[in-house]
Order: C-alpha cells, then sequence, then structure tokens
C-alpha cells in the first residue's frame, strides 16, 4: 500500500492534490497542511500545530519548528496533544518536541493567509474587468467599493466567484 494518500483540494488551494502522509517516515514540512486537518486537535494544540512546520521526522520523534510571532501559544502539553493525535494517526507512539525559530517552509497558518490574499486579489480583478458591473458604474456614474468584494468560492474547474456588497452611483 501506498505511504500516501491524497487529500482533496479545500477552496482556494491550489489545483495540485497535496498527498497526505499515511506512514510516519513520509512526513515532511510538505505535507503537514494537509495532515493537520485529520488529526483530532483543538484549542491550543491546534494553533500551535497550524504556525509550525516539522524540522525533522526521525526514529518516531517529530521537530517541530514553531513561528517566533506565535511563542506565546506554546506549552509543554501542546506537545503532549500534538503527539497524541499523530500517535492515533499513524498508529504508533510518537513524541513531539517544540522550538521557537524562523521556519523556512511555509506554515499552513502563513499557506491560508496566502491562499485567502491571493482568491480576494483574483475576487476583486474579476468584479472589476466584469463588463456588467463596468457598465452599471459607467451608467450611474458608480464607483466600486473594493473593501466589500468578498471572495466567496472557488469551483472544480477554478473559476472564482466573488460578490459585491455595495457600489455607490448618483441616480
Amino acid at each position: 500500500e501506498a505511504p500516501f494518500q491524497t487529500a482533496g483540494r479545500q477552496a482556494g488551494e491550489p489545483r495540485h492534490d497535496i498527498a497526505v502522509p499515511r506512514e510516519f517516515a513520509a512526513l515532511s514540512a510538505e505535507n503537514w497542511a494537509a495532515l493537520l486537518p485529520r488529526l483530532d486537535l483543538g484549542g491550543v494544540a491546534r494553533s500551535v500545530a497550524v504556525n509550525s512546520v516539522p524540522e525533522r521526522v526521525e526514529a518516531g520523534v517529530v521537530h517541530l519548528l514553531l513561528q517566533e510571532q506565535q511563542a506565546m501559544l506554546y506549552n509543554a502539553q501542546c506537545d503532549e496533544r500534538i503527539a497524541a493525535a499523530l500517535s492515533v494517526h499513524f498508529d504508533r507512539t510518537i513524541k513531539v518536541f517544540t522550538r521557537i525559530g524562523m521556519p523556512a517552509a511555509e506554515t499552513p497558518a502563513t499557506r491560508e493567509l496566502r491562499i485567502q490574499a491571493t482568491r480576494q486579489q483574483q475576487a476583486i480583478e474579476a468584479i472589476e474587468a466584469d463588463a456588467n458591473v463596468r457598465a452599471l458604474l459607467s451608467e450611474f456614474a458608480g464607483r466600486l467599493h473594493r473593501d466589500s468584494i468578498k471572495a466567496l468560492s472557488v469551483s472544480s474547474e477554478g473559476a472564482m466567484a466573488a460578490r459585491t456588497s455595495r457600489f455607490s452611483g448618483t441616480p
């Protein structure tokens, strides 16, 4: 059986699938973001996990690197909770040790922020390029409020859906 299983895309994710590690030896910084939604983690432990990346994986131990900006979240119980969730997923005893630093790889939280910002920019560009919106703005001497544009979702084809909640103009 293959050491990975494929996770479906979440809204805003790149078109390629992310391999979710099924075997402990396959765990890496690259697939950490795909694995986390499958772990039973909540609260502070989840926050620590999404703001960290595996720095090293060796002999039943995961060495996480937590972003310096998130250091105030960390306590020793986080390691225990993350280790317990990983142990259940991989069906073996795993230990976790976290240190504070600057990860070279993108953390899941940073990745999500990047994806959201990209989706938001795409939504704004789509609305501004829409011929019907431009016609309405021109007809009514309107002005588009960019901050009212919110990205909604990405379809299976990758097309951006967006909405505008307001524009102003004089009738």
